[in-house]
């Protein structure tokens, strides 16, 4: 059974691009902080993933805008209002928290950001107190994050092997 009718092509390809990007920078982010490597991968993953969340940012604000703006599929009676409600708040939280990672990453720099070699974007913040707390901010809502994410995935994998088929909403 298929819980309703699929998101649109531009919130499913949007969708997918968060989904890579958002996984790549959490998951190799906390590899480099939690784990011994070397400090050339960690310097190379670090400026990887402050480039590549950067060019994400405007793609993400699309990706906010088109969801309030199309909203998302109706869910049919296939899954319980508990659930319905699970699902609103956790996507709700998906993108209030992936917004404040993306923000808090930016302000907490101390040197200017180098995009891709291509583009310099200054540092806003100068007072080394107000850096570190977003850099706190910056880890503690990553961690949220990732926590978020596995509900998420486990949530879909619950309900494929219960029959109820919402990946297939999203599927490209």
């Amino acid at each position: 059974m298929i819980a309703s009718k699929k998101y649109d092509i531009a919130s499913r390809i949007l969708h997918w691009i968060s989904a890579i990007i958002i996984l790549w920078a959490t998951v190799s982010g906390i590899l480099i902080s939690y784990f011994d490597v070397s400090e050339s991968a960690k310097n190379f993953v670090g400026n990887f993933n402050v480039s590549l969340t950067t060019v994400f940012i405007p793609i993400f604000i699309f990706r906010v805008l088109n969801r309030l703006k199309l909203g998302a599929p109706t869910y049919n009676e296939i899954l319980s209002g508990f659930e319905k409600r699970a699902a609103l708040v956790t996507h709700m939280l998906l993108y209030i928290i992936t917004t404040v990672v993306l923000v808090s990453g930016y302000l907490m720099m101390d040197t200017g950001i180098n995009v891709f070699e291509i583009v310099e974007l200054p540092v806003l913040i100068h007072e080394q107190d107000t850096q570190k707390m977003f850099e706190y901010l910056h880890t503690a809502s990553n961690h949220l994050l990732a926590l978020l994410i596995f509900c998420h995935v486990a949530a879909v994998i619950k309900h494929e092997i219960k029959g109820i088929h919402v990946y297939r909403r999203m599927a490209i």
